[in-house]
């Protein structure tokens, strides 16, 4: 024991005795020593960027020397802040890093982990250190004249563009910006591909593209006009004087030539650029990968289409003594030279061709053993070996140029990259420019200054404000605020000027000594310090071992731990990398700039600084990632939809319990809102406490009340007031109170007395006839077959005829979408257009003014079955019990998309309202349910287009709510700012219900005889049916892939119109001839005699033709509720199946409905009918399968004068 004792005298004695067999046995454990060779694996952090090539290079590396090498890949903005962490907490977890050099002063001046490898290179013959670029070598790999970098990957910046686009247009290659957005201008809406689609000049990565790319570019305009004397001057700050250029007049001009250039240049982000690849763009400033990727991928013929110029210039400058942008004289731009601009003159144009991020350096860890850093900077010069490195840069991927040798010209290098099939005249001219750069005297380097990523940030900042359309004066002036921040809380102001003037080479600093491994407190320990004697040795081991299982133990713990948790083994958050579970949300103060202008600055300062905190802590607590801020919106990335969810749903609980500032709490906007069930309601809920809203529907439903019969003398307006009119008398007081007090929340929908009159009337003005002529055109089918010439000289009526024939196609559509929009107008009440037509009052006139068969929607519901204290009305008060907070503070919408891919950036919360989560379909359909949807309410919103004129076509979005919550449905609008293709949950109806149950005809027979026919007719019977069914406000419960679509609608009169309209739109669709020469989809034509008055011509109607369609509707009572599957309206009730049954017994090619559908459809809205050319035809009494009696059926179609003939048929 005394031997014992005086073996640990110290507490880092002991440290070190552990540490030392912990460092034994878990490499062997966890990497494990490579048998062949004796050493252990190389451990290297990386950019994720580079994973393909580095895996193959590792490879490679095993295969040459036996030696095995281990990535960690990581996003390479996090590589400076993950290797800082490391040297706090195990500065041995890696042997070296790959990561741009733009995190070298950083890294360099803030830990001792850099290495410097001038030794190493010295004694290295096979690396030819003179054959790399000037620049790089005294520059870039550089520290105050220390190396402290190997580089491995140049990314000099190259204009890109297609030389056929260019002669074609008699274009020259821009050589200033200016010229730049000039081409632009010329070169927009030219079809370069011969699609027949039009395309864009530019694809510039700018704020569509998720990391720096549009950042670098940025940079390359901005350098252009700040640095003239070389790349020791600086583009960003000025080393002599410390004055931010990029909070200069330079700036200014940068942001309004981005501003010009953003309306010219596609969406499309990656490497290489997708647009551009896909030949949708005319020019773009990329890499050399771009260029690689567009000879491996072209023909013969395209490989010549790319060229490759120095990104442009700029013939006016800063004038750093002055603040003032001036042109370029030759004492102010001294390496400038005269070249020919757009509008023929020549000017001194000064260049700064630039150097992306930097390329990639690889860095030796300064605290391993020296035979570590040998083995490390052994990997790295096998990378940067001339001819090795050659063959990287040759192949497509991230590895770019910085040799000399890499731009050979020669015939030999040339019939190299022929032989892999590059066409050797564009490789002569890429290798030339890039030289070129590299060469070039004002060469721009990447940004070298501590808090480097800080400045880099500003940076996209300002792009995304320049998107935004705020006024560049204003970006500019934002930048230089920041830039004064950063410098004031980064370190003293001598000292990060020392730092800027080392990373550029201005100054020297003296190698730092090298780190004494003996010292480090971590996992290793030379042998000498614990093999001074056998009895020491066993003395140790005999304690060590156990503890040393013990700590092994509680790190492989802690391990599974941190996996668990998505953060590595030091407690890091892991960046989520590209996948189908990699979810994408961003959030967005709702009204943010009306409060702004409303509030004092200070007020919002502090509120905006509560929201950050806010999202940081929920972020961090579902192990988010923070990708980038834009104003207050956060763009923030999770490692599966489930978290993301969880996030969203804690946010808007955390933003409610938040300390806001009483003066915000005062605003209308930010007011605290407490909302609780009406009485009636309270009693609804589940035993668990989980909102029912079939339940509730029930109590709040009495027999005469709004989901049933309703009195002849009461009108039901689910407690939202007439415009004109005080409110109508609801059956129960207590919910008209509510309905009342929601008022400042909620949208009021008018009713309208006289709607079927009003209708009318619309409807004849749209066609500028009378309601005669209007009937007459819109029950004229626009397919016709007719002769060139009418007997007895009717020539102007058989053109009009002819006419009508040619543009049938795609016209009836259109026409069959615009009634089915008006007529629902008709049946709900709604448009601002059917409000002040008196002319045609008297139609239709004895109406009642309730309409018992307009069924209530779900939103319609939810507002009247909860209640707001909002502006102190006492009568919501009094009634309502049990109220919870629901809204306080800033609202803030959230949206998310799953299935993240490096082109995925369409932010789409802007269409909600604040405190609403969207989900993509992508996010919902990859939801744990168990883990994710527990107490939590998703509804399906309906397919939407984002905007009008994107490419993205339609998404189908999700609102999630936590049940909490649920009464905020009350009082959340629409979704704004799209274009509804799908009628949302939240508008389906509820309580009186017409279904209608629509079938293809023999689609198994035509699946059978052709499948591909059969699907194709399958796919447009879809997508029409969907496409009417939103314009007549209907909702689609169901639609399969055996041809059913079922839909639920609150009027008759829409779903009669519906049926009718997606019968003959199906007639006239352009059906494939293969198909029309089957038996259930063959043209079947009616022959008659048509007349004006005057002359008589023969011409044919279309009976049937294409897939047959058959339909059956019928009205009555259900019992609907939310699918926590679909997120969906279900239903169920006896209606459901007397549809279903109508539509078995209809005829092919017709649409069957009950009497009841028919007497309510058309007893108020007959002159609608009339004008939309839909009669009703009596087929008498039915048997109905499972239904009790006979049931009375109306067959309602479209020019019905010739049902009969249509009847003979489809009985024959």
């Amino acid at each position: 024991m005394k031997a014992t004792n005086a073996t640990f005298t110290s507490d880092s004695a002991k440290y070190s005795a552990v540490a030392n067999v912990v460092n034994t046995w878990v490499p062997s454990c966890t990497d494990g020593f490579d048998q062949r060779t004796g050493f252990r694996p190389l451990r290297i952090l990386a950019p994720s960027v580079a994973q393909t090539d580095l895996n193959k290079i590792g490879d490679d590396y095993v295969a040459a020397t036996g030696h095995q090498v281990i990535f960690e890949f990581v996003d390479p903005r996090l590589i400076v802040r993950e290797m800082k962490f490391s040297e706090q907490t195990s500065p041995l977890t890696y042997d070296g890093w790959l990561m741009p050099g733009s995190g070298v002063v950083d890294l360099v001046t803030t830990t001792k982990l850099v290495a410097p490898i001038d030794e190493f290179i010295s004694h290295d013959s096979s690396i030819q250190w003179s054959d790399v670029s000037e620049f790089v070598r005294e520059i870039s790999s550089t520290y105050g004249g220390v190396t402290v970098g190997m580089p491995i990957a140049g990314r000099p910046l190259l204009l890109m563009y297609r030389q056929d686009v260019f002669a074609a247009a008699n274009l020259s290659t821009p050589n200033t910006w200016e010229d730049m957005v000039s081409a632009a201008q010329i070169l927009n809406s030219t079809d370069f591909d011969g699609d027949g689609i039009m395309d864009y000049s530019m694809c510039l990565q700018l704020t569509q593209c998720f990391l720096t790319d549009g950042m670098i570019d940025v940079e390359a305009i901005l350098a252009t006009m700040t640095q003239t004397g070389g790349p020791r001057t600086g583009f960003l700050w000025d080393p002599e004087t410390m004055q931010s250029l990029g909070g200069s007049a330079a700036m200014t001009r940068t942001m309004e030539l981005i501003q010009a250039l953003l309306p010219y240049s596609a969406i499309g982000c990656g490497r290489p650029n997708p647009m551009f690849m896909q030949g949708r763009c005319a020019l773009t400033i990329a890499p050399d990968v771009l260029f690689k990727a567009w000879q491996v991928s072209r023909s013969t013929a395209m490989k010549s289409a790319i060229g490759t110029a120095m990104v442009p210039g700029s013939t006016r400058v800063l004038d750093r003594r002055t603040g003032r942008m001036e042109a370029c004289t030759p004492a102010l731009c001294p390496n400038a030279v005269y070249e020919r601009i757009y509008d023929g003159s020549e000017l001194l144009v000064n260049r700064a061709p630039h150097f992306g991020l930097g390329g990639f350096s690889g860095f030796v860890n300064a605290y391993q053993e020296q035979g570590i850093q040998q083995s490390m900077y052994d990997f790295w010069s096998f990378m940067a070996e001339p001819i090795y490195s050659k063959t990287l840069f040759m192949t497509p991927g991230v590895i770019g140029p910085y040799r000399r040798s890499h731009e050979d010209t020669s015939a030999a290098s040339l019939a190299a990259w022929s032989a892999i099939g590059y066409d050797v005249r564009a490789v002569q001219n890429f290798l030339t420019t890039i030289l070129a750069s590299l060469e070039h005297p004002n060469f721009s380097p990447d940004l070298r200054i501590l808090g480097g990523q800080s400045y880099l940030n500003t940076l996209q900042s300002a792009l995304l404000n320049a998107s935004a359309g705020m006024a560049p004066a204003q970006i500019t002036a934002n930048v230089l605020a920041e830039h004064t921040a950063i410098l004031a809380s980064s370190s003293p102001r001598d000292k990060v000027q020392q730092t800027l003037r080392a990373g550029l080479g201005i100054v020297s600093v003296t190698p730092p000594p090298p780190v004494d491994v003996n010292t480090v407190e971590a996992l290793t320990l030379p042998a000498t310090a614990i093999h001074s004697s056998d009895k020491n040795l066993a003395i140790i081991l005999g304690i060590t071992i156990p503890l040393a299982a013990v700590l092994l133990a509680l790190l492989i713990a802690q391990l599974f731990f941190m996996r668990h948790r998505r953060r590595s083994l030091f407690g890091g958050h892991w960046v989520p990398s590209p996948g189908e579970d990699t979810t994408l949300v961003v959030t967005d103060i709702m009204d943010s700039t009306a409060l702004w202008e409303s509030l004092a600055p200070g007020v919002m300062e502090c509120a905006v600084a509560t929201h950050n905190t806010v999202v940081r802590q929920a972020q961090d607590r579902w192990n988010g990632y923070e990708q980038a801020t834009e104003g207050d919106s956060f763009l923030l990335a999770f490692h599966n939809p489930s978290d993301a969810l969880g996030f969203a749903l804690q946010l808007q609980m955390n933003l409610l319990e938040a300390a806001w500032e009483p003066e915000l709490l005062q605003h209308p906007i930010c007011a605290p809102v407490k909302m609780g069930p009406s009485p009636a309601l309270q009693d609804a809920g589940d035993s668990d406490g989980r909102f029912a809203l079939l339940r509730a529907a029930r109590v709040l439903a009495p027999p005469d009340g709004p989901f049933g019969r309703v009195s002849s003398t009461v009108s039901i307006d689910f407690g939202i007031a007439d415009d004109d009119k005080s409110p109508h008398v609801s059956p129960n007081s207590t919910l008209a109170a509510a309905g009342s007090a929601l008022q400042p929340h909620a949208k009021a929908r008018r009713s309208s007395h006289n709607i079927d009159a009003r209708a009318t009337a619309v409807m004849a003005r749209s066609c500028r006839g009378s309601i005669e002529q209007l009937a007459t055109a819109a029950a004229s089918p626009l397919y016709e077959r007719s002769s060139l010439t009418a007997p007895n000289g009717g020539v102007g009526v058989a053109a009009e005829a002819v006419v009508m024939a040619d543009t049938a196609r795609s016209r009836r559509l259109d026409k069959a979408r615009m009634l089915l929009q008006t007529l629902h107008m008709a049946a709900t009440g709604d448009g601002a257009g059917l409000r002040k037509v008196e002319s045609f009052e008297s139609v239709g006139s004895g109406m009642p003014r309730g309409d018992a068969h307009v069924a209530s929607t779900m939103a319609k519901f939810m507002r009247l079955a909860w209640t707001s204290d909002l502006g102190g009305s006492q009568a919501a008060a009094a009634v309502v019990k049990d109220q919870a907070l629901v809204f306080k503070g800033l609202q803030v919408r959230v949206g998310m998309h799953s299935g993240v891919t490096k082109d995925d950036m369409e932010r789409n919360t802007t269409s909600g309202a604040g405190g609403m989560v969207l989900l993509s379909q992508e996010t919902f359909e990859r939801l744990h349910p168990d883990r994710a949807l527990k107490g939590v309410l998703v509804l399906a919103m309906g397919e939407h287009a984002l905007k009008p004129d994107d490419n993205l076509g339609h998404v189908c979005l999700y609102q999630a709510i936590e049940r909490s919550l649920v009464p905020r449905l009350a009082v959340f609008e629409s979704l704004r700012g799209l274009s509804g293709m799908e009628t949302s949950v939240m508008d389906a109806p509820i309580g009186t219900v017409t279904i209608a149950f629509a079938n293809m005809v023999g689609l198994s027979t035509l699946q059978a005889w052709n499948r591909e026919q059969a699907d194709v007719a399958l796919e447009a019977y879809a997508a029409v049916s969907k496409q009417l069914l939103h314009d007549a406000g209907g909702y689609l419960v169901e639609q399969t892939s055996s041809g059913l679509c079922l839909a639920a609608f609150c009027h008759p009169l829409d779903a009669v119109a519906w049926g009718a309209g997606l019968i003959e739109v199906m007639k006239h669709h352009q059906w494939d001839e293969e198909l029309l020469d089957h038996e259930l989809c063959e043209e079947v034509l009616l022959h008659e005699t048509a007349s004006s008055g005057i002359v008589q011509w023969p011409r044919s109607r279309v009976l049937f033709r294409g897939p047959r369609i058959k339909i059956g509707i019928d009205v009555g009572k259900v019992q609907a509720d939310v699918s926590p599957v679909t997120g969906r309206m279900t239903y169920r009730g006896r209606v459901m199946n007397r549809a279903a049954r109508i539509s078995g017994k209809a005829s092919s090619g017709m649409q069957w409905c009950s009497t009841s559908v028919w007497e309510q459809a058309n007893g108020q809205f007959s002159a609608c009918l009339l004008a939309a050319g839909i009669r009703g035809t009596q087929l008498g009494a039915f048997s109905l399968k499972g239904v009790a009696g006979d049931v009375k059926l109306v067959e309602a179609l479209e020019k019905t004068w010739y049902a009969g003939a249509l009847r003979g048929v489809a009985s024959s």
